[in-house]
């Protein structure tokens, strides 16, 4: 057993170290995933989005988590990714002790959208329940930048002011 995963780290090395093998290994890597049909990646993208949804709305936060997270992985970089990240932020902010997590998965969706609102209302929301007056006004001028009549950044700015 052990010479077998020997035999398999010698193989990837080799691969990897000699330049024409690993650009070859490249190419067949893009080819498989050039071949996987659009309509299923999608479909298992949805499919665990909607269960997902369905767990948020039994307060499964633990499940719902999950399939987020399964779904930013097979989610391929792009908008669609950004409003995962969103949703993901949103519901690990729910779960008390996840506030860096949640902080985390807000800022990431706010840099694959980064003309988008919604992740610097959130990322305000959460620093303001947490406290974070500082951080919270940031991110609410940050959305304001965006979208300079957003009134739930106004609102929010005129709150913490208080």
């Amino acid at each position: 057993a052990i010479e077998t995963i020997f035999v398999h780290v010698a193989r990837a090395y080799e691969v990897l170290s000699i330049d024409s093998k690993r650009k070859e290994y490249d190419q067949e890597r893009k080819s498989l995933a050039s071949e996987r049909p659009k309509e299923s990646l999608d479909s298992s993208v949805n499919g665990l989005q909607n269960r997902a949804e369905k767990a948020i709305r039994e307060n499964d936060l633990k499940n719902a988590v999950y399939f987020l997270e399964e779904a930013i992985r097979i989610m391929p970089e792009g908008y669609d990714k950004a409003a995962l990240y969103l949703r993901y932020g949103q519901v690990l902010a729910r779960i008390p002790g996840l506030l860096h997590p949640a902080v985390d998965a807000l800022k990431m969706s706010a840099r694959l959208n980064p003309s988008g609102v919604q992740a610097y209302l959130e990322l305000g929301s959460v620093f303001g329940k947490a406290g974070l007056v500082n951080q919270a006004m940031a991110a609410f001028h940050d959305a304001l930048k965006r979208d300079p009549n957003n009134k739930t950044a106004q609102e929010a700015l005129q709150n913490l002011k208080k």
